[in-house]
């Protein structure tokens, strides 16, 4: 149980730090204040799977943000750095167009990072974003469909990205119409959902890695009640049901990530 003791402790370490950095910002003037606020997951990468790794360009606004936290993490920690993750997370924010406002709506950073960079220009081609993002254009162009599917951007001639500002009932009917109709819009609105969810798994999937790693073999039932603990202890990460998390579990026996028999699941043996 070593390693999922030292997981559960980095998940409690990582709510004390985000406090402590909240409340030593608070104290600040206005214009020493963070850009964005920000609240990090910090886990001691040895005791943890190895998360994917995806490069990602995001926001200057964002990155002084992230230069911040580091800074203030390295006074509480000293002897210590972060290395961050800028593919991984969930970005909670709120859109102001003209005649609307989109109210904490929860993305993806590669999904924030786009929509951040129509504040300082108006109209974007995909290759114009995959070049600021770093990112390949297939991913920046499932990544869109997002804002598509809200009625912030509109794809015109060219394949140039506009911000909605204004949009009439008829056009959202219209829209309404296409994501039924459509089945290319069916299929790109149900993998931007499937993505989203899946960014979220990631520390799930980490988690119980290293459970089965220590544990060799679990039920169900008990890999969802220590998630819970898992959840209950961490800053940032939101529950999933035990239906869930059973789905979530059977699709990694299909990939062959995973082992189940008699309602026990286990890692398959390294060759």
């Amino acid at each position: 149980m070593h390693y999922c003791e030292v997981m559960l402790k980095d998940m409690a370490d990582s709510r004390r730090i985000n406090g402590n950095i909240r409340e030593e910002e608070s104290r600040l003037s206005e214009d020493e204040q963070p850009p964005l606020p920000l609240s990090a997951v910090i886990l001691s990468s040895e005791f943890w799977p190895t998360l994917k790794e995806e490069k990602l360009e995001l926001p200057a606004v964002v990155c002084r943000a992230m230069e911040a936290y580091t800074h203030r993490y390295e006074k509480l920690k000293a002897m210590r750095t972060l290395s961050w993750k800028p593919h991984l997370g969930s970005v909670t924010l709120d859109v102001e167009l003209e005649d609307r406002v989109l109210s904490n709506l929860t993305v993806s950073p590669i999904q924030a990072a786009i929509i951040l960079h129509f504040q300082d220009k108006s109209s974007w081609t995909l290759e114009e974003l995959s070049l600021k993002l770093g990112a390949p254009k297939d991913l920046v162009h499932r990544k869109l469909a997002l804002w598509q599917q809200q009625g912030i951007l509109r794809e015109e001639a060219g394949g140039r990205y506009y911000v909605v500002e204004t949009g009439s009932s008829k056009e959202k009917q219209e829209r309404g119409v296409m994501l039924i109709d459509s089945d290319e819009e069916r299929d790109s609105n149900t993998t931007t959902q499937s993505e989203q969810r899946e960014e979220k798994l990631q520390l799930f999937w980490a988690y119980i890695q290293a459970m089965l790693t220590n544990l060799d073999s679990m039920t169900l039932d008990r890999i969802h009640s220590m998630l819970r603990i898992f959840v209950a202890t961490g800053p940032v990460v939101t529950e999933m049901d035990i239906n869930e998390l059973e789905a979530f579990l059977q699709k990694k026996v299909r990939e062959q990530q995973l082992l189940m028999s008699a309602g026990v699941y286990r890692l398959p043996k390294s060759t």
